[in-house]
């Protein structure tokens, strides 16, 4: 067994033989000991997320405003191989690379020393969470169907990757990364462990995990025999599974009507959704965006009343969604959700223009009380009556929302001038060592233009 850790680190990936990669966030790309500069976009350097190690070849996707580019590099040069979409868009195995265009279609190009040459393209609906890995029979297995296995009784794991028959590596619902095999499910890694990647031969396993809030990342190599050196799994909190009786399938797909995305719009144009332009993504990003997404929908709520438009939750005490709307009313029996937003998880998140509806049928939905964020004209509708568990839960978002707006001891702030400049502490605030230490020139907030609340 062989473990090691690299700190100020995320988006790891390795291969069985030892190989790795990793970013090291607004610095340099990682791959074994040699410390790539990182790929120009607009004449500046600008991060790769999600970056995955093929044979000799590494690649990811460009973090910049309006970049999304799929990068890869095979020694040399950086390559620019155009737009990708959502999350986790690219993917190799030992003599391909796959790359999401879009949501339904995959583009797959052969590299061969350092060729690189388009195959052909494949229409797979692949959906916001991109390629989790292409299986020994070139099946691409998506981020969307492995992300949740709560319901599945012998794997329980989520954004979870499938070794083996019976063999399963994902994240706990409690704690930890997990390695589900025959009886035994293990901790593999402790911790707040994302972006799990892993991959078999024979015996031997090889698994990289991001641990966000350590910042860092961690590359594990273990056979199948040392699996029962791990600790085991803590008890589950897992809701028991309920088998619904099944019923026929029925298409439920829509287009959100004009009307609702006129909304949408005018309310983005107002308040402009989180963005993280630099650095790498805070902790509570994607509880900042969920507060951002509830008051979107009470907007909707409020400008369209009485049509079943909702959020919801994945149920087990699960939080709201943080990207998407829902609704109760538009298909009997159903409850239906569109994805508003994509790639929220990496803190850089983009609005889906006109999302197709899915069947979340199951899930649960929250009833939300309009209100008018954008004080339009015209008495306001009466609320639908709501139960009290709903009201709390709305009550509490909103008290957590004010706390989270409050400066306190800290926060972190930065200045603007009347004229939209950032006021800049030049080197980070060494009166003695500048000139002129206090600039007002700056187009963004960087470690230098911004300070730290401290109360005395």
């Amino acid at each position: 067994m062989r473990t090691f850790s690299i700190e100020n680190a995320i988006y790891g990936d390795l291969d069985i033989t030892g190989n790795y990669v990793c970013l090291r966030p607004d610095k340099f790309v990682q791959i074994n000991s040699i410390e790539k500069p990182l790929p120009l976009f607009n004449n500046s350097p600008e991060n790769v997320l999600f970056t995955r190690w093929g044979d000799g070849i590494v690649g990811g996707q460009g973090a910049s405003d309006n970049s999304g580019i799929a990068w890869v590099n095979k020694g040399q040069e950086w390559i620019d191989l155009g737009k990708t979409f959502g999350t986790s868009p690219i993917a190799f195995t030992t003599t391909r690379l796959y790359i999401v265009r879009d949501t339904n279609h995959v583009d797959v190009y052969l590299y061969k020393n350092q060729e690189i040459s388009l195959l052909t393209t494949i229409n797979q609906q692949i959906g916001v969470n991109g390629i989790r890995y292409v299986d020994s029979n070139g099946v691409i297995i998506t981020g969307d169907s492995t992300y949740d296995g709560s319901k599945l009784p012998n794997i329980k794991l989520a954004e979870y990757t499938t070794l083996l028959e019976g063999l399963h590596i994902g994240q706990s619902y409690v704690d930890g990364a997990i390695i589900v095999y025959r009886s035994y499910r293990k901790v593999i890694e402790s911790g707040n462990c994302r972006f799990i990647r892993a991959y078999r031969y024979g015996n031997e396993i090889a698994v990289a995990i991001s641990k966000l809030s350590e910042n860092k990342v961690v590359f594990k190599w273990f056979s199948l025999d040392e699996i029962v050196a791990f600790s085991d799994e803590k008890s589950s909190t897992i809701p028991p599974i309920i088998i619904p009786p099944i019923e026929p399938p029925v298409n439920t797909t829509m287009k959100l009507s004009n009307e609702v995305k006129a909304t949408r719009d005018a309310f983005i144009a107002k308040f402009p959704f989180p963005f993280t332009s630099e650095g790498p993504t805070p902790d509570d990003f994607e509880d900042t965006f969920r507060s951002y997404m509830g008051r979107m929908i009470e907007q909707i709520v409020f400008s369209h009343p009485n049509q079943g438009w909702g959020w919801k939750d994945a149920g087990g005490n699960r939080p709201p969604s943080k990207d998407s709307l829902a609704n109760n009313k538009l298909v009997e029996n159903d409850l239906l959700n569109w994805d508003m937003f994509g790639s929220v998880g990496t803190g850089k998140p983009s609005l889906n223009q006109d999302p197709d509806s899915s069947s979340i049928k199951g899930q649960h939905f929250i009833k939300v009380i309009g209100v008018n964020h954008l004080e339009l004209p015209g008495p306001l509708p009466i609320p639908s009556p709501v139960d009290n568990s709903d009201l709390i839960l709305n009550l509490q978002r909103r008290v957590s929302e004010l706390e989270a707006s409050v400066l306190k001891n800290g926060s972190r702030v930065a200045f603007v001038t009347e004229s939209g400049k950032f006021v800049c502490f030049e080197s980070g605030g060494n009166l003695h060592r500048e000139e002129n230490p206090i600039s007002t020139d700056r187009d963004s907030a960087g470690s230098w233009e911004t300070v730290t609340i401290e109360v005395k």
